[in-house]
């Protein structure tokens, strides 16, 4: 029979099944056979919608069930393997050769693959290598296009770069392909003359076998093209296949594809395709790699050379004389130091204005008493350098140069760096994430997809990266949920490590904020498998008779499980983990409602390599919608100014900030700042401070390392915000306790220890820039700027009211002090950011007046009602209060008015009890039930504190999505 009668059969069958489903509804017999009971031989649908249906439709491998269902479910799968062969057929990438073994498998469980034909010997082997690769669904490429390469490939190739961008795995045989990497996606079997395309998910199984048939065409066509021409071209100039010895080679292959490699390798490592730990196994988890490869999109990348190193320590101490030691293309910007010089110079003019005033009214009536208040002149400062630092910002917005935005600068990139050079072996990343009890489906899978795709752009580049999560909830979910993740974490090749819940035997969750915790746990538990594989390796090799060139990837891999068993004993049961949960050079922290783009890891890999003075490279985020309701939105556009306000302020020349989250860390500056707490734990992170983010920026600095700012990313790493007011009221409250705790001890240890704490104390004297000192306590106490509105209104009311006769001069009136903050921060702040996202051109001019005008209401609402709350957490850690918190909600719950008015009052109840007594004195002092003598008037008096109650109140209720919508 003809292909093509073959094929028209197919859709014959495929078609007559369509209309009897179509017809009436069938049963699962029906559907996954024919009328008459029979299976249907061969279902080729000439309808691309109807297959691509059936994928969408297919159950999930892991699900549980009867022996019935879970036979449907093995008929599902077959059915959508046959479909999808027929599917791939039809774009020809088979091989019409019936010698040659072509093939679909999809996974039906853990272990399990149905494949499609069932009846082909051949394609075992394969199946049983897919077992151990543990994909969502492959087949094999097998069209001349692939059987040609691969005819090309020299004994011991290890790797085919189709494109600058691009390189593909290749093994011996297809027992080998059990060890390749996943996440590239692909792999060539040199002996089989094929391709193996897998994939996470069926829908996206043939895009990626059509994806990587053209680059092979183009690949072909360039070595076409370079052998035919007849200038002398460099071969290295187009992309090449490597082999497992020195690519220095200047051996012709005797293949059509002379860009291909030459080398003989022993036949027996060659089938294994293993390497060396001086080759692979050290490049994924060496503390110092290289990198390489060639980006098309940067002219940049094109001069292959790297830039001169500078140590970090020498950088640092070199600030100063302004040397030209920085990454070519660098500079630095001293815009920052002039900008906080001019805010601390108003700052400093408008309290001598207040002292001469005092002066004045002292020399006046003689009373010299109110030179008392010069005492308070440090704390004013503290408080109002914030606004100061606003006024000359909006000024510096509007009028002065803001084209830094788009230059490199020491603590600043707006552009990617350039490209490594080739041959520059790529360091390995690690993903790390920790999580706590967020939805799997919701939260965190979508999360994985995303990391993992970049994981496979940067694998297909030449590189390595691995995902590790640190699970804080694993052991408190339900057996059942447990089951469901760890089915899902080896699935998709996730490493995890999971810790007790906190007071179950014995462990304790230290810190107030647990991540910090969290992260030490699992990352020194990799530290101790690491040092114990240190311990072994020696003995290991001396047993074997084996040398560092002779000690091969099996044997690291039994080193690796030897040494992760012995860890999770010496834990006493309380680590529970899977996976190769070891560190690479470098780390991306996420938290677990992120998105990364697809070539980030290559964009880190140029970057830190080439600028080895940083420690942690901070990428500028985006925001992730998810619930879409107007509080949600109104976040993220506040979330927006506030990233892009810090864009400029470290384009000007401050260090950057270390956010904690979408940010790489370099594994060994890392390391160097590891300190013993009290308890003889190795701490990476700091438990004892809700501010562990600052803390380790500050042990980075002090060590010589640098935190760079990052924006070239234009918002590919995306971030989820608060979907609540109360989310919201949270997040602000741990900023709050955490500069608090970063300033001051508690009152009880300030008659020993001082009033400042340890911490600030070493920030105040460590070398780090005078500036970058001052800008961070302009930020920390803009918070007790905040919390000064609930108790200087509340205060100043009965003041003004009771003395206002008698006030003195200098007394400035709370109404003049809210027109001030509005028209420095509601106005002003507007104008400066409009006219600057204008400037900058993030958006038009017009769009941007809309856009500020629009959020201004809720966001006057939002800054009102807060101050109550920051008060009470800046106010908890001097008075030792144990202030806690809820996890951060990632999942859209949702909600009506009967379920948000108890909420309410449960959270608000303390704000709303004060903002009602403060309320009623008010009424109550403005009538005539009080002595005339004692009446408070005057609507200059009532309005502040008026507004105070009215935020307070209306803060859970306006900015409640769902109980605006008045739903019941």
């Amino acid at each position: 029979m003809s292909l093509l009668s073959q094929s028209t059969e197919q859709d014959n069958a495929q078609e007559e099944l369509t209309s009897v489903c179509h017809t009436a509804p069938p049963t699962p017999r029906q559907f996954f056979f024919g009328r008459g009971g029979h299976e249907t031989p061969a279902l080729g649908s000439t309808s691309t919608h109807d297959d691509q249906s059936r994928v969408d439709s297919l159950p999930s491998s892991s699900s549980g069930g009867s022996l019935s269902s879970k036979l449907e479910r093995q008929s599902a799968f077959r059915l959508v393997a046959e479909a999808l062969f027929w599917r791939v057929k039809r774009q020809r990438l088979f091989a019409e050769n019936g010698l040659v073994p072509n093939g679909v498998a999809i996974r039906a469980g853990k272990g399990d693959y149905v494949h499609f034909p069932r009846d082909d010997p051949r394609l075992e082997p394969w199946v049983v290598a897919l077992q151990t690769l543990n994909c969502e669904a492959a087949f094999t490429l097998t069209s001349s296009v692939a059987a040609g390469i691969t005819a090309s490939l020299p004994p011991g190739t290890f790797e085919v770069q189709l494109t600058h961008e691009d390189r593909i795995q290749v093994v011996e045989s297809m027992q080998a392909l059990s060890k390749a990497r996943r996440a590239q996606g692909a792999c060539f079997v040199r002996t089989q003359g094929c391709l193996i395309v897998w994939a996470d998910d069926v829908k996206h199984l043939i895009d990626a076998g059509n994806s990587l048939e053209e680059k092979m065409i183009n690949y072909i066509w360039a070595h076409t093209k370079q052998n035919n021409a007849a200038s002398s071209m460099s071969m290295s100039s187009l992309p090449t296949s490597k082999s497992t010895s020195s690519t220095n080679s200047n051996t012709s292959s005797a293949s059509s594809l002379k860009g291909v490699s030459s080398k003989d390798v022993a036949s027996d490592e060659a089938d294994s395709q293993l390497s060396s730990v001086g080759g692979r196994v050290r490049r994924f988890f060496s503390k110092s790699a290289k990198s390489g490869s060639n980006d098309a999109r940067d002219d940049e990348g094109e001069k292959g050379e790297k830039d001169e190193a500078v140590s970090a320590e020498d950088l640092v101490h070199r600030l100063e004389s302004g040397e030209p030691c920085l990454e070519k293309g660098r500079s630095i910007n001293m815009f920052a130091p002039l900008y906080t010089g001019l805010g601390l110079g108003l700052n400093v003019a408008l309290m001598c204005l207040f002292t001469r005033r005092l002066l004045i009214e002292s020399l006046l009536d003689g009373q010299w008493m109110r030179m008392a208040l010069c005492a308070t002149i440090p704390v004013f400062m503290l408080i109002i350098q914030f606004m100061c630092d606003n006024v000359i910002g909006v000024i510096a917005q509007i009028f002065l140069p803001i084209s830094q935005l788009n230059r490199n600068s020491l603590y600043y990139s707006a552009k990617r760096s350039a490209r490594l050079p080739a041959g520059y072996t790529l360091p390995h990343f690690t993903i790390a994430m920790p999580v706590y009890k967020e939805g799997l489906e919701s939260v965190l899978a979508p999360t994985i997809e995303s990391v993992q795709k970049a994981i496979a752009t940067y694998e297909l580049q030449g590189g390595t990266a691995n995902i590790l999560v640190s699970e804080d909830g694993m052991q408190l979910l339900t057996p059942e949920q447990q089951e469901v993740r760890r089915d899902y974490y080896e699935r998709h090749n996730v490493a995890w490590v999971a810790r007790p819940g906190h007071g179950k035997d014995g462990y304790i969750r230290k810190g107030r904020f647990k991540k910090a915790s969290n992260l030490n746990f699992s990352w020194d538990l990799s530290l101790r498998v690491e040092e114990i594989m240190d311990e072994l390796r020696p003995e290991a090799m001396a047993a074997q008779e084996r040398t560092s060139a002779t000690w091969y990837e099996d044997d690291e891999k039994a080193l690796y499980d030897e040494a992760f068993e012995r860890a999770i004993t010496e834990s006493s049961g309380r680590a529970w983990a899977s996976g190769d949960i070891r560190i690479g050079s470098y780390i991306l922290l996420i938290d677990s409602d992120t998105r990364v783009p697809a070539d980030c890891f290559m964009d880190a890999a140029c970057e830190l390599e080439r600028s080895p003075e940083i420690g942690a490279l901070q990428h500028c985020s985006g925001v992730m919608y998810v619930a879409d309701h107007y509080f949600e939105r109104m976040i993220g556009f506040f979330t927006k100014i506030v990233n892009l306000s810090i864009s400029w302020c470290v384009s000007n020349g401050t260090i950057a900030p270390l956010v904690g989250h979408n940010a790489f860390l370099r594994w060994q500056a890392v390391q160097e700042v590891i300190y013993t707490d009290v308890d003889g734990e190795r701490c990476i992170w700091s438990h004892q401070h809700v501010s562990e983010d600052f803390d380790m920026a500050l042990r980075l600095l002090m060590k010589g390392f640098l935190v760079r700012w990052a924006t070239y990313s234009n918002e590919g790493f995306m971030e989820g915000v608060s979907l609540t007011a109360d989310d919201e009221v949270n997040r602000w409250q741990k900023y709050a306790f955490g500069c608090s705790e970063l300033v001051f001890n508690n009152l009880r240890h300030w008659p020993t220890r001082g009033p400042l704490s340890p911490l600030f104390r070493k920030f105040i004297w460590s070398n780090c820039p005078t500036s970058y000192k001052l800008n961070a306590c302009s930020y920390i106490f803009s918070y007790w700027a905040i919390a000064a509105g609930t108790i200087l209104t509340i205060s100043l009311f009965f003041v003004q009211g009771f003395f206002w006769p008698w006030l003195d001069q200098v007394f400035m009136p709370p109404f003049q002090v809210c027109i001030t903050a509005l028209f420095i921060f509601a106005l002003g702040g507007t104008v400066g950011q409009v006219a600057f996202r204008a400037r900058s051109g993030k958006a038009s001019l017009l769009g941007a007046a809309v856009e500020q005008i629009k959020w201004l209401p809720a966001l006057l609402l939002f800054f009102s009602g807060l101050s109550y709350h920051v008060m009470l957490a800046l106010a908890a850690h001097p008075f030792g209060y144990n202030m806690t918190w809820s996890a951060t909600v990632k999942d859209v719950e949702e909600s009506n008015f009967w379920k948000e008015i108890p909420s309410i009052i449960r959270r608000f109840w303390h704000c709303y009890l004060v903002m009602f007594l403060f309320a009623a004195a008010m009424i109550i002092f403005s009538t005539p039930l009080i002595p005339l003598e004692w009446r408070i008037e005057g609507f200059t008096i009532f309005w502040p504190g008026s507004a105070l109650i009215a935020a307070h109140i209306l803060y859970p209720l306006a900015l409640n999505p769902w109980l605006m919508r008045f739903e019941f």
